[in-house]
């Protein structure tokens, strides 16, 4: 920014010294050379009086000594009778010349010449005084411009910092930084409003936030305490009612344990929600390996066999935590999905200037208008077996909390597979 208004300014002044210090050095200089001209003029009209003089008395040979003092350093002088033949010459030639100015001038009054006079004047020192000039201007629009040029840069420095402080802050904000505060002693006083306002909304951000995490706290105890307490009494009451009523009371330890898992459900969603991203970067390549290597035992257990394709290291700018989250929600779904002698591949690459990570399995699959909701909540396609539909809801919050994106692809030859992308770490 301190470039460009730099930048503006200079080429502003530059104009503005174009449109006046260029017409004024062609009137000056027109002026000098028209005084010179005039000059010479006027110079050689005194001398042909002073030749009329001597001609009208018939005493030519007086001539030369009573020209020289009125001729100017430089100046050349020929004087012809009115026969044509020369009575005098001074200084040299009169020839013209690409730097010398020649004046003609008649000797005598208009009508009756006594003869002519022929002034040639060296024009060196007026071009002289001209490139001076010339020079002056151009010398002065330089320091013109090296004093706008410093202006400028000052300008831009006053505008820029407090700019670059307010969007230094609201990158630490969004990157997770929520104490982060723009500059708002520095500045033009409308940048010091805006700053003002961004730091009033960044506190009023940090304050729910905090609410909005003892609030996440409060429910999480005053809900699964309750909960816990309902199911041991229901496991206390099957072992004590008759037999006819085991299945009632079965029943509804299943709803209250559904009922643990959806409100779990529902605090991690919230929590995800909630979350502000301190993204640093990662090896995926090595995270993906080490939830593989966790995985495998359950995924043995079930006979499913678990790959890993991941080659050299891939490292994207994610929130430490976040990918472990999805991949243990993918391995979820997948080995919950497949029966024994699945499998499940997951792939780590990097391409356009994202990480990509594919779990893809060969599972049933997933019907494309439910894999087109499949990241809204309550959204399942196994509601009657347990499911709550929040798994990949949280997948979808952790994956965009990162600015990265997340999707449920078809495998190719069947099976689903979720393809999540994030931000390469420069």
């Amino acid at each position: 920014m301190t470039r460009r208004i730099t930048g503006a300014f200079v080429a502003v002044l530059f104009v503005f010294l174009a449109i006046v210090a260029v017409p004024l050095g062609v009137i000056d200089t027109s002026h000098i050379r028209s005084d010179f001209r005039q000059n010479a003029v006027t110079t050689a009209q005194a001398l042909a009086s002073v030749a009329e003089e001597h001609l009208d008395d018939r005493h030519p040979g007086s001539l030369p000594a009573a020209l020289a003092p009125s001729i100017g350093r430089g100046d050349a002088v020929l004087v012809r009778d009115r026969a044509g033949r020369v009575v005098a010459r001074l200084g040299g030639s009169v020839a013209p010349g690409d730097d010398r100015l020649v004046v003609r001038v008649p000797v005598g009054v208009a009508g009756q010449p006594a003869g002519a006079l022929v002034l040639s004047r060296d024009e060196g020192p007026v071009e002289d005084r001209v490139a001076t000039l010339w020079l002056v201007l151009a010398g002065a629009a330089v320091l013109a411009l090296l004093i706008g040029a410093v202006v400028g840069r000052l300008l831009g420095r006053w505008i820029g910092t407090p700019l670059r402080s307010l969007i230094g802050a609201a990158g630490s904000v969004g990157a997770g930084d929520v104490t982060s505060r723009a500059e708002t002693e520095v500045g033009p006083p409308q940048v010091r409003e805006v700053a003002a306002a961004f730091n009033e909304m960044a506190d009023r951000v940090a304050s729910l936030l905090d609410a909005h995490a003892a609030m996440t706290a409060d429910v999480s105890h005053q809900l699964r305490t309750p909960l816990a307490a309902l199911r041991l009494r229901l496991d206390l009451m099957a072992d004590e009612v008759p037999d006819d009523l085991r299945p009632e009371v079965l029943g509804m330890i299943s709803e209250t344990a559904r009922l643990s898992r959806l409100v779990d459900g529902l605090l991690a969603v919230a929590i995800a929600d909630a979350a502000v991203a301190a993204p640093d970067s990662i090896d995926l390549s090595a995270v993906c390996a080490e939830r593989v290597g966790s995985w495998e035992p359950l995924a043995a257990e079930r006979k499913v066999r678990l790959e890993l394709h991941a080659g050299r290291p891939c490292f994207a700018r994610v929130t430490p935590g976040h990918v472990e989250q999805i991949l243990d929600n993918a391995f979820a779904n997948a080995l919950d999905a497949l029966a024994a002698g699945g499998s499940v591949a997951v792939d780590v690459a990097t391409a356009d200037g994202q990480v990509c990570v594919r779990v893809a399995d060969d599972g049933p699959g997933m019907p494309e208008p439910l894999r087109a909701r499949a990241f809204d909540r309550f959204v399942t396609d196994r509601r009657g077996e347990g499911g709550t539909g929040l798994g990949l809801a949280i997948v979808g919050r952790l994956a965009a909390a990162d600015h990265g994106e997340v999707e449920l692809l078809e495998t190719d030859g069947g099976g689903l597979t979720l393809l999540l992308r994030l931000p390469v770490a420069r």
